[in-house]
């Protein structure tokens, strides 16, 4: 991963890794080239599961195995098949160092339509259903066979300014387009009160999160300052006109997008929405050829550091996380001090400082964290949807037979 050729957007997880040595069977010893506060956290990350050294051997050497589509890992379950674009199938690793799973095998089946998910859990065609629209979990949690559920996440909605090109190069123009947005409407209005409106890049979830905030109420919903923000910038009513990128990956992110359009109309911004592809979305807004956009962003980790480097730091611009362009000096070195100091206190302090800077700054707005809804089988037991977006399902199993025809 750490291999220049590679260009790893997972790098900077790992960087300041030296040297690794299995001092026995069961220990490793860690050499960093500072300390590292965020290295536990960071070695939960999902980048840094244990893959095989002969598996690697075995694809360097020019081999049929190909790691890219054929993973070989540690868990429960091992690979068996992957129709990309169709579905993925693991079966029971009897070799297993730990107890061995309930289920035979796990078929993961990539449905995009939201209604054919839901079909298909009502139908006994599948036991779970992940992504549950906030519209649709009513019709879900009114099925015989299954029911709604939630689980709170670490994910956040945010919409990005381009902080490089005008009229974003303005925190006074970000500050008042933040203003115009009410987050508390976004999550009655789209996520259907599944969800809290944002008041900052971290949840309660994480390490490091602070509800004080010094200057939380820099960017809250008043469209009047927003308005006179504007003017002190040299924006009358209806001088300014920029393009919001969205993308037809999630419908909740289009909708989003919407009702900011309406938002912003209200204090004479002119907003034109451009749908783009995904792949297309990704590259773009990693090379700054964007106005506003909006995407997601997850503290898999639970650890400040992780949100805070790819987001904010200027060695992250780009595809790494921060598609805002953002840099300042003094937000680098008070991540970076975060990143080496090992007094839990002190670096919430930290933390606290940042979160000061860039609220007031604003170069995202941070609208909703969101919560994980999916559908499941009342056939399910045992099943663990982390708040990361993970499954465990090392414990999962059927309780009854499905009826004929299903599952």
């Amino acid at each position: 991963m750490l291999e220049e050729d590679r260009a790893s957007e997972a790098a900077f997880l790992f960087e300041m890794i030296e040297d690794i040595e299995a001092v026995d069977d069961y220990t490793v010893e860690f050499t960093t080239e500072y300390p590292f506060a965020a290295l536990d956290a960071h070695l939960a990350h999902n980048a840094a599961g244990i893959m095989s050294e002969a598996a690697i051997e075995e694809e360097e050497e020019g081999d049929e195995l190909n790691l890219e589509t054929e993973a070989v890992g540690t868990g429960p379950f091992e690979f068996e098949d992957w129709t990309q674009g169709d579905s993925l199938t693991f079966t029971k690793n009897e070799d297993y160092w730990g107890d061995n799973a309930y289920l035979d095998s796990v078929t993961f089946e990539i449905v995009g339509e939201d209604l054919t998910r839901v079909s298909m859990l009502e139908n006994n065609e599948s036991h779970f259903a992940e992504d549950i629209q906030p519209t649709l979990m009513d019709q879900v949690d009114a099925l015989d066979n299954a029911s709604a559920e939630t689980v709170p996440a670490l994910n956040m909605t945010y919409i990005g300014f381009n902080t490089q090109e005008e009229p974003f190069d303005d925190p006074q123009v970000r500050q008042a387009i933040s203003m115009a947005i009410d987050n508390e409407l976004l999550v009655d209005g789209v996520y259907e009160g599944y969800g809290e409106a944002a008041n900052g890049p971290i949840n309660d979830l994480v390490f490091g999160y602070n509800d004080d905030v010094e200057d939380a109420d820099a960017t809250d919903h008043d469209p009047e300052q927003a308005q006179e923000l504007l003017a002190d910038a040299g924006y009358e009513e209806g001088d300014l006109e920029i393009t919001l990128w969205t993308n037809n990956e999630s419908d909740v992110r289009e909708q989003t997008t919407e009702l900011v359009q309406d938002q912003l109309s209200e204090i004479g911004v002119d907003v034109s929405i451009e749908n783009v592809e995904w792949g297309a979305y990704l590259d773009q807004t990693a090379e700054g050829e964007h106005e506003m956009f909006i995407l997601g962003w997850g503290t898999v980790t639970a650890d400040a550091d992780y949100t805070m480097y790819a987001l904010l730091h200027s060695d992250s611009v780009g595809a790494p996380g921060n598609r805002a362009f953002y840099e300042n000096d003094e937000v680098d070195d008070l991540i970076m001090d975060a990143r080496q100091e090992t007094d839990d206190e002190a670096r919430e302090e930290l933390y606290a400082e940042i979160l000061d800077i860039t609220v007031e700054e604003a170069p995202y707005i941070y609208t909703v964290f969101d919560e994980l809804r999916y559908g499941i089988s009342d056939s399910v037991e045992g099943f663990v949807f982390h708040p990361n977006r993970t499954f465990d399902l090392s414990e999962t199993y059927i309780t009854e037979d499905a009826e004929e025809g299903g599952y």
